[in-house]
């Protein structure tokens, strides 16, 4: 079978979605010829731009486009975040060149939001992976600018607010919120067109169905596999001295890091406990300037990007992962990751973390942004390391990518059948 997989970015950039589209591409090249078609945005060409390569072994077609002249204004450039008319010529290119038999898009965001459409008119199925929230909000988050949750769009006006990052005129914030309302219409229509629609989550299923952006029948939930080294590091069965908690990912607002260190900063320094915290610390430099005035314990450390081949020894030697998260996390693979290694997780309860988390199993939950909250959870571990040895034993198996790539190969065979 002829795969092609889309995604807004690829490698070197790393994160969950990324990850993924690599780990499903690894899996699927073992039995089939894949293509992955992904935009890079670090490219600084002239117009659109695309070439063909390869990374790490596997085939992909990438396409730059930067905007220029009078399209850089600042509702042109909003509306290339979704759609853009030389990207969908070039992937009807590919298309013609590739001949896929299945396209499978894992994101949308900065191609087109009409690309499904495309492979539809060609009778070309196409499948959709809903990795995050995109196709109802523009920050992929459902958060608010003030870090809040969203709850109601109020006629997008919130949603306008949170593109301009702060209130305009109301002429203005009209004019963003019509943009946005003919987004939203676009996205819906794009989401009806494909055949098959995957959620990792019970959770994220639920939020497009309520809201009418899918029907239910169209989507089925299928957790993320990761991929596993061929042998981890050793742990033993007991906690050490000092317990090791750790924070793996995005060093953003969002995700809650501000709230994990205020509530360590509460243990006592007596007590015997170390949180290292691991992402990039110049993504978001002015959050992580505030998070380093905000270190008052001295067993905090910010130890920066953590290297891929380093993700298993550094889980191997910790006891507990934090995901202190403030957003409607779908999910996060930190968390399988971390379940492999056989360590438990210290969850807020929001989103899909209540599904891969359950409390007093496999790991604890607080309510999202509780700092005393987690502090209380934090200190009954230090003092009570024999819950963490019982909580390991609670985790439940892992779905790996081979195991995930087979329920997608399922997928495809059924679309393709159904062409036949």
């Amino acid at each position: 079978m002829r795969v092609l997989l889309v995604v807004h970015r690829f490698l070197p950039h790393l994160a969950g979605t990324e990850l993924y589209t690599l780990g499903l591409a690894r899996q699927l090249a073992r039995r089939h010829t894949v293509l992955i078609y992904y935009r890079d945005q670090r490219q600084q060409t002239k117009g659109l731009q695309s070439w063909d390569g390869t990374i790490e072994g596997l085939p992909v077609h990438c396409v730059s486009l930067n905007l220029t002249g009078l399209r850089r204004n600042r509702y042109r450039m909003f509306i290339s975040s979704y759609l853009n008319p030389e990207i969908e010529r070039d992937f009807a290119r590919v298309l013609r060149r590739f001949q896929p038999e299945v396209v499978h898009f894992q994101h949308l965001m900065y191609l087109s939001a009409r690309l499904p459409i495309i492979a539809w008119q060609r009778g070309i199925p196409a499948v959709l992976t809903l990795h995050d929230y995109w196709f109802k909000c523009n920050n992929s988050t459902l958060l608010r600018y003030t870090g809040e949750v969203c709850y109601d769009n109020e006629q997008f006006y919130a949603c306008a607010d949170c593109a301009s990052q702060r209130r305009r005129s109301e002429p203005m914030r009209s004019l963003m919120a019509l943009v946005l309302r003919s987004r939203d219409a676009v996205l819906r229509q794009v989401l009806h067109q494909v055949q098959s629609i995957i959620a990792p989550s019970r959770f994220l299923k639920c939020q497009f169905v309520r809201d009418g952006y899918v029907p239910e029948e169209k989507v089925c939930v299928v957790e993320n596999g990761i991929e596993t080294p061929a042998s981890l590091p050793p742990r033993d069965g007991l906690v050490r001295d000092t317990m090791r908690f750790v924070y793996i990912g995005s060093i953003a607002p969002h995700k809650g890091v501000h709230v994990a260190i205020q509530a360590f900063n509460e243990l006592a320094v007596s007590n015997r406990a170390q949180l290292d915290i691991y992402g990039d610390l110049e993504a978001e430099p002015q959050y992580v300037a505030r998070l380093r005035n905000m270190i008052g314990h001295p067993n905090i450390r910010l130890c920066g990007p953590l290297a891929r081949e380093n993700l298993w020894r550094v889980l191997s030697e910790s006891d507990i992962l934090i995901l202190p998260s403030l957003w409607y996390e779908n999910s996060p693979i930190v968390i399988q990751e971390a379940f492999v290694a056989g360590v438990p997780v210290i969850a807020s309860a929001i989103g899909a973390l209540p599904e891969k988390v359950c409390h007093g199993i496999n790991g604890m939950l607080f309510p999202p942004g509780d700092v005393h909250a987690l502090r209380s959870l934090l200190d009954t571990m230090v003092n009570n390391p024999e819950i963490a040895v019982r909580l390991r034993r609670g985790i439940p198996h892992v779905m790996r990518l081979e195991e995930n790539a087979d329920q997608i190969e399922r997928i495809y065979e059924a679309l393709c059948s159904k062409g036949k």
